[in-house]
């Protein structure tokens, strides 16, 4: 494996689209769709700027229109979209190919244009970066945070701890919150 650089480049910081959100919000459906995107946190455009993406899976070359503007130049191209079998052969699954023979799920806005993983060098993920004890405070952190929103159903107006004589589902997941809370603690 090839030594890590000593300033990596995260990719988890770059704005980025994914076909599994475009395919929750119907945008693969109907053939065409035309919508405005802005981040609202890391937009690679000025405050208040939006990328113009038109989808068009109706024309027998389907693909993903991006219109914007950056640095004052107007930004318009083209990114060919690609319809393969899963891997159980029960459906089609939609891609972007950035590049010819490239499928990717997601793309990342990286130096004016969206591109794939693979075209940005030296793009690391977070957690490629971090030590495995590292990530594994984070995921014990993160559990805690997790927990302790469980919790806060406590403070509910209308929180109940029995009903019926039997404990209530709510209340038997924070009584196991409690629990676990006090057994992850004692490990940080």
């Amino acid at each position: 494996m090839n030594k890590l650089p000593n300033n990596p480049f995260l990719i988890n910081e770059l704005p980025a689209l994914s076909m599994t959100g475009w395919k929750q919000f119907g945008f693969l459906n109907g053939g065409y769709c035309r919508k405005s995107v802005r981040w609202l946190n890391a937009s690679p455009l000025p405050l208040g700027e939006a990328i113009e993406i038109i989808i068009d899976t109706r024309r027998p070359l389907p693909s993903i229109r991006f219109l914007y503007s950056l640095e004052g130049n107007n930004v318009d191209y083209q990114i060919p979209l690609i319809q393969k079998k899963t891997n159980t052969g029960l459906g089609l699954t939609w891609y972007i190919s950035p590049e010819p023979g490239m499928f990717c799920r997601k793309i990342y806005f990286y130096e004016g244009r969206f591109r794939g993983r693979k075209q940005i060098e030296g793009a690391l993920y977070r957690s490629q970066v971090l030590s495995g004890e590292r990530q594994r405070a984070d995921k014990l952190k993160s559990r805690i945070k997790k927990l302790n929103q469980i919790l806060k159903r406590q403070e509910d107006r209308y929180y109940k701890s029995k009903y019926a004589k039997k404990w209530t589902k709510h209340h038997l997941k924070v009584l196991s919150a409690h629990g676990e809370i006090d057994r992850l603690t004692k490990l940080l």
